[in-house]
Formats: structure tokens, sequence, C-alpha cells
């Protein structure tokens, strides 16, 4: 075996990769005063409303007070709101308002094309989909899919 690398190592790679997108992530969405894990909410809404706090805190993997403090952020804003369920009383149901609906369109377009006009040249769109399918392989086999 030979001497350990650290930069050549599979995990460290994906890990900084996954920061440095982040932080792209938070310079694309500072206009909407939006951050990625709020992203990932309202994205994840835009598709299967309503969701529970329970259901946004996995899907963020946060604990649940900061799960608690991104919503209220969220409502603040004007991006979500909050009504108790029907059908049970102890779960509080989020929902999309008229503003989140209004860039449900526009925002996905935009952030897809800065990543891929910034990825465009030296990853090209095919290698991105194989690695996407082999991240997908990744959570699959730790449980996350």
């Amino acid at each position: 075996m030979g001497e350990f690398n650290l930069q050549k190592q599979w995990g460290f790679n994906l890990h900084r990769v996954a920061l440095l997108i982040r932080k792209e992530l938070i310079r694309i969405l500072k206009k909407y005063d939006l951050t990625p894990e709020q992203w990932q909410a309202l994205a994840t809404l835009w598709t299967e409303e309503p969701l529970n706090q329970r259901e946004i805190r996995s899907l963020t993997m946060q604990d649940e007070a900061a799960t608690s403090r991104m919503l209220v952020r969220m409502e603040t804003n004007g991006w979500i709101e909050r009504k108790k369920d029907p059908n049970d009383a102890r779960n509080t149901l989020v929902y999309l308002t008229k503003k989140a609906r209004s860039h449900k369109s526009s925002m996905p377009a935009e952030v897809l094309k800065h990543f891929d006009s910034l990825f465009s040249d030296d990853f090209p769109k095919k290698e991105r989909e194989n690695m996407t399918k082999s991240l997908l392989n990744i959570r699959k086999i730790l449980n996350d899919l």
C-alpha cells in the first residue's frame, strides 16, 4: 500500500466539492434571501406540497430546532405558510405562498443555468449525468433513497 494522500481520497473530494457547490449556491440564492436548505424545502414543495416539518427535517438533514428556525424565517420572508393538519391537530403542514409559486419556473431555471454554464466547458453534461447516477447509487447504499 502506498503513502496516504488525502487529496486522492474520494470521500474527502466529495465532501470538498459539496462545500464548494454549497458556497456557489449561497451566492446564487442571496438575492432571494434563501439558504441552500430553504432552497431544498422550496424545490421539494413545488412538487410535493404539502410537507410536514418532519419530512422537511429529513430532507434538509437538520435537527428539529434548526428546521423550526428555518421554517420561521421562510414564513417571515413570505415563502411558506404553516397550517394545522385537518386530520391530525398535532401535525403542522407547510404550504407554498403565492410568492413561492411565482418563482416555480424561473428560480430553478436560473440555478440550473448557472451551474450548467459554470461546468459546461470542463465537465461535460454526460459526465455530470454519470456522476449523478453514481451519487444516487451511493445514497441508496447509505439508505438515503
